[in-house]
Order: C-alpha cells, then structure tokens, then sequence
C-alpha cells in the first residue's frame, strides 16, 4: 500500500492498540520493565529479531522492517544496540513492532535493506505521522499508563515525605528516575508524561498535612484508560494505596520504600535523597 493511503490513528487508538498488545503478552497482568522479546515472541506477524552488524555505523539507522517471502517479518536492530544500549534497543524494536501493528500493510514490499531504507526516507519525508504513530506506539507499549500514573504518584509522595515539597523539582530528573524502573531512557520517558499531559498540582496544608496532587490526561474519555488520576491524603499514609480507582498489579505495585534503596535521581553530582528536597531538584 502506498504510504498516502495508510490509516491515520488518533491517540486513544494507539493507546488502545499498546494495551491489546500487552494483555496478549501478559494474559495474568502486566510487570514492568516490560519483555520487549516476550511482545514480538507474542505477535504472528513477527519471525526474528535478527542482529545486524554495524547497521548503525553503515546506513545511520538502529533498526528496519524487512519481510519474508511468507508475509511475515523480520526486525532487525544493530547489533552494538543490542548488546550495550538495550534501553535503546527495546524502544527501537517496540517503533518497528508498531510499523507491524499500525501499518503493515506500507511495508509488505521491504524485502531487503535498502527497500527498507527507500521507504524510510520517503516516511521523513512526506509522511511523518507514520513515524510520530509508531513512536507513540513504542512508548505506550514499554510505558503503559495505568502503570506510570501510579508510579509517578508514588514517586511525587515519596518526595513529598522526604524533602521540603515548596522545593521546585527538576521534571528531567524525575522522568529520568522513572525512566530506570521502565528500562527505557530519559528522553522518551519525559516526552511520554508530556503527551500524556501530565501536570502536577500541589498544596501540603499547615494544618492537615495533606498533599493532593492531579495527573491529568489528554487522552478522550471513551479510551480503554483511565483519564484522570486523583490521589489525596495524609503524608503519614504514604505507601498504604495508590491511585483510587487503579487495580492490584501484584509485584509492579510500588512502595515508597523501593525509592529510599534504588530510585534515586540522577544528576551531575549523583546525589541522594536526603532530608531535604534539594537532594532531589537543582
């Protein structure tokens, strides 16, 4: 099929294909980091994720689609990603599993490298929401969102019962510290809260002592997630819930002990949290 006449999916929908792609890999509930191998393994259409030497180095790519005279597909991603850059490497194979379920039918004629090449040339060019679509697909699959918004609420109260909470907090150094527990890198972390529209409103009453802060998202409310996240209570209650509303996810549900030991954000300095909230924002 020509690129012109590919389907042009909405957000809810992308986000409605990651997470049909997660219940069918992870039928008794969903852990992160999420298996990227355990996805492709789960999906027909796919046969390999095959190695490529020096891919990167001789055509300034990390991973392209190819297809098998059977109709299925072959992912191949450089090899050095692979083997020591796997964060990178997971978000490349989750883009081109997402050219897969999205748009197969605009790869069928790929059957070398430099057909795959061409028509990624003429993607940058001319059709960029194919690109943008399998890019948001990467990030909604290895970032589901029932999971972030909880994590990011736990994370927010773990900071609020550690540090001074009038403190401005760095957003990269946050999305970084979540970006660790997802096995993906700062940069799509970060630019997934902001197309979720993720915002933080916050006030930690002298007299209560209670924060409440609300995740916000721009996602429609006939999508399968939920659109808004409330979360609101006493500090001395941190770690007894997570998001009203949310379900138990068994061993991906968080506790703010699990930031004291292993999350801690990362800066220039590598500081640690300590008792107050500069430890945590510049």
């Amino acid at each position: 099929m020509d690129p012109s006449h590919a389907k042009r999916y909405d957000k809810s929908e992308i986000e409605a294909k990651a997470a049909q792609t997660l219940r069918s890999a992870y039928p008794r509930g969903i852990t992160v980091p999420i298996d990227i191998d355990l996805l492709v393994e789960c999906n027909r259409c796919v046969d390999h994720i095959v190695p490529i030497p020096s891919l990167e180095s001789k055509y300034m790519i990390a991973g392209v689609l190819t297809v098998k005279s059977t109709g299925r597909f072959d992912i191949l991603v450089d090899e050095d990603t692979l083997d020591y850059h796997r964060a990178r490497a997971s978000f490349t194979i989750a883009h081109e599993l997402g050219h897969i379920i999205l748009h197969a039918e605009v790869f069928v004629g790929c059957k070398t490298i430099d057909d795959s090449l061409a028509l990624q040339m003429r993607l940058k060019r001319a059709y960029r929401f194919l690109e943008e679509g399998a890019n948001s697909f990467a990030s909604a699959v290895l970032v589901p969102y029932k999971h972030i918004m909880d994590d990011a609420a736990t994370l927010y109260q773990y900071l609020v019962t550690n540090g001074n909470y009038e403190t401005r907090l760095d957003h990269i150094q946050v999305a970084a510290t979540l970006a660790k527990r997802y096995g993906v890198n700062t940069t799509p972390m970060k630019i997934r809260l902001e197309r979720l529209a993720f915002s933080r409103r916050s006030s930690v009453h002298c007299c209560t002592n209670r924060p409440s802060w609300t995740f916000r998202s721009s996602l429609p409310p006939q999508s399968a997630v939920h659109g808004e996240v409330r979360l609101s209570g006493p500090i001395s209650n941190v770690g007894s819930r997570v998001a009203e509303g949310s379900q138990s996810r068994g061993l991906s549900r968080l506790s703010p002990n699990c930031f004291a030991s292993s999350w801690t954000l990362d800066t220039a300095e590598k500081r640690r949290p300590s008792s107050a909230a500069g430890a945590w924002a510049k």
